[in-house]
């Protein structure tokens, strides 16, 4: 159910023409008392609306409305970082025990029986 709407009215930055954008917003109860607003994502995906209820939208470089990390493909830079070694440790590991990487991946992440 829709509670209200905010209307963000600004200027491109590279145009300088004026955009005005509505964003969906809705609440929920707290726990404890009290409402929590989310926004609603507005964007489309293959003729979809999105309609995530986010606590952040964004607008990424070059796009033109806002919409959650998951329309966009964002990520967090510890995301990018994490397994940036992962592809060449386990290439070499595996080559060391003579199995492919695959291989590899499918032992360390096997389930081991109980007992």
């Amino acid at each position: 159910m829709t509670d209200a709407w905010l209307i963000l009215r600004f200027q491109e930055a590279n145009t300088g023409q004026p955009v005005q954008w509505a964003i969906e917003l809705t609440t929920t109860r707290s726990t404890f008392g009290g409402l929590r607003w989310w926004f609603i994502c507005g964007q489309t995906g293959h003729g979809t609306p999105c309609r995530r209820r986010v606590r952040t939208l964004y607008l990424p470089p070059g796009e033109r409305g806002f919409g959650c990390r998951v329309c966009y493909q964002l990520t967090y830079r510890s995301q990018q970082e994490s397994h940036k070694y992962d592809r060449g440790s386990y290439a070499q590991l595996a080559r060391m025990m003579g199995i492919t990487p695959e291989e590899l991946r499918a032992r360390l992440t096997a389930r081991r029986p109980a007992g």
